[in-house]
């Protein structure tokens, strides 16, 4: 079946052929560590991740996040279920994965995960000052409804 690997440092997802739930850890980089359930979307669909990346903060680790979900770092793995609980391909097509995904800066993540609330958003302009983007509650930011429309990225 086809699984769609998020891969939180390079800030891809890309689809990758999943045998049984044993090829689980081994894609996310868990190695022996026991995986579990990061977030559900509302067609089934499930983001396996490493237990250990669910709520702990790691070096050489991105952060992802999807509306309505904690920060999650580490990898993920995106697959289905069916109605009678067993693994397939996820519903969602790649191009629905990166329309409700968000890459998370460490720094926002781990805030976020020591319970503040409000960010800014900043970057570089041409000649390295610093402009603000916009201000972000990450209460708005979970609390918006799932796209409808999605592009490729």
């Amino acid at each position: 079946m086809r699984g769609y690997l998020i891969n939180s440092v390079t800030c891809t997802v890309t689809a990758v052929e999943v045998t049984t739930w044993r090829d689980i850890c081994p894609l996310i980089g868990a190695g022996d560590s026991p995986f579990t359930v990061g977030f559900t979307f509302s067609n089934g669909d499930t983001v396996y991740v490493d237990d250990e990346g669910y709520c702990k903060p790691r070096d050489g680790k991105g952060y992802f996040c999807f509306m309505r979900s904690q920060p999650l770092c580490g990898n993920g793995l995106v697959l289905g279920t069916d109605t009678e609980g067993k693994m397939t391909s996820p519903r969602l097509a790649l191009a629905d994965i990166y329309a409700r995904i968000f890459w998370l800066a460490k720094d926002v993540a781990e805030a976020q995960l020591r319970g503040q609330n409000a960010f800014t958003v900043s970057t570089l302009d041409e000649q390295g000052n610093q402009i603000t983007l916009h201000a972000v509650l990450w209460d708005e930011l979970l609390n918006q409804s799932e796209p409808t429309n999605t592009k490729e990225p």
